[in-house]
């Protein structure tokens, strides 16, 4: 199984011309949505605003940290 997947998998998406097919293969990963969902909760708490402030990149790190927790979550 793949661990970090297409957050929302797709089949084929339409090409320009409506006979045309073509693989999607874009979109983020499962970890960068979970990270993002993660985000949303963090960003929600005022201690977590503060420090947003002054360490963006901790915040970050928080949410792939989150994000990465709940991958492992998933495999078991």
């Amino acid at each position: 199984m793949n661990t970090n997947p297409r957050a929302f998998p797709g089949g084929l998406a339409d090409g320009v011309d409506p006979e045309v097919k073509v693989p999607y293969t874009g979109g983020m990963t499962l970890r960068d949505y979970f990270a993002a969902a993660a985000l949303t909760g963090l960003a929600a708490d005022e201690n977590v605003a503060v420090a947003q402030a002054s360490d963006q990149h901790m915040i970050a790190q928080w949410a792939y940290g989150l994000a990465d927790a709940m991958l492992a979550r998933r495999e078991g």
